[in-house]
């Protein structure tokens, strides 16, 4: 029997963030989390106000240049970076070699998860869709522990990710 699981966005959030050459948090000014993830774009050519620069993206240390330790991931203009975002709110840096840049970002949430089964010889398929708030339930739970694990590694400055709590 085939088991196929298809996930939908219930909600997302959407702002644009001006980005120059001292290195400045991402904020979203909610209390929205987009758990699954965050697509960052610098506008490009065909965009009303494109950039000039690139604008590069990191951890609170972030340089716009490409040094081992602090050098972060160009976002040239027109181009685009997807962040997964069991990332903590609060982690995503960003700085560029020239002022006023700027950098569109939109973050979604899982809604639901459709679940198909597939059971008959002929490929019949009978579809349940999970309830919506269970699930919501559970990745609430799995990002608490996250931000647990998160800051238990912070005091303890050790890697948690191999750890079962």
């Amino acid at each position: 029997m085939a088991e196929i699981y298809k996930e939908t966005a219930r909600r997302f959030i959407h702002r644009h963030m001006v980005v120059g050459t001292s290195s400045a948090k991402l904020n979203n000014n909610t209390d929205f989390i987009p758990w699954k993830g965050i697509l960052l774009r610098a506008p490009g050519a065909f965009d009303p106000k494109p950039n000039i620069a690139c604008v590069w993206v990191g951890g609170a240390a972030v340089t716009a240049d490409s040094a081992q330790a602090t050098g972060g991931m160009p976002i040239a203009p027109g181009e685009s970076l997807h962040i997964p975002s069991d990332l903590i709110e609060g982690d995503i840096y960003l700085v560029s070699t020239d002022n006023d840049q700027d950098i569109a970002w939109i973050g979604y949430r899982m809604a639901q998860t459709t679940h198909t089964s597939v059971s008959s010889p002929t490929g019949e398929a009978t579809q349940n869709v999970a309830d919506t708030n269970v699930t919501q339930l559970l990745i609430e739970a799995v990002l608490a522990l996250k931000k647990i694990e998160y800051h238990l590694a912070l005091i303890t400055d050790t890697d948690l990710s191999n750890t079962e709590f």
